[in-house]
């Protein structure tokens, strides 16, 4: 199928610039600029892409496309704050147009950082709604709360949306966390 070559291309694609980029920014202008040059003519061929480098100390990233705010929990001070990143995806944009959310974050002792598709926020709830952003931030609030273990928390999560909720897309859950002493 050719969208499965496409997904082959851009990982590929991805894996090379990760190799020899510095910045996350970086990253993610390049694989714009290469899906916009290798664009069957006709054809609408996108990606919604987060990159993230990890250090000891630090999270650098850069998103683009995905409208599903990230969620950082900062351990220190007890708060989970949203991190509104409105971004074009990648292929779609002319460099100049393209837009990301880039941003540095300090990541400390139990911080967190949740990362999460549309699937996750879309789920059917029994009379046909949506479960939501904010539901799914308040369940999150309530694990952090509850002290859910970081080795457990995409699981205790999953847990709770498949007993409560109809998934019917497809979910990516990705938890970003530097473990205490």
């Amino acid at each position: 199928a050719p969208s499965a070559l496409w997904a082959s291309n851009i990982s590929g694609m991805f894996k090379a610039l990760a190799a020899t980029q510095q910045r996350a920014y970086d990253i993610i202008q390049c694989m714009n600029e290469q899906l916009l040059s290798q664009k069957p003519e006709g054809k609408v061929l996108y990606a919604l892409t987060n990159v993230l480098k990890v250090t000891a100390t630090k999270i650098e990233m850069c998103i683009a496309g995905n409208y599903v705010p990230p969620l950082l929990y900062n351990a220190k001070n007890k708060s989970l704050r949203s991190l509104n990143a409105p971004a074009s995806p990648l292929g779609i944009m002319l460099p100049g147009q393209f837009k990301t959310y880039s941003e540095t974050i300090d990541f400390e002792e139990n911080d967190m950082l949740i990362l999460f598709t549309d699937g996750l926020i879309e789920a059917q709830t029994s009379d046909g709604g949506q479960l939501g952003y904010e539901v799914a931030k308040k369940q999150i609030e309530e694990q952090i709360a509850s002290k859910v273990p970081s080795e457990d928390f995409v699981s205790t999560l999953y847990s709770w949306l498949d007993k409560n909720y109809e998934i019917y897309d497809d979910v990516s859950l990705v938890l970003v966390s530097k473990f205490g002493k």
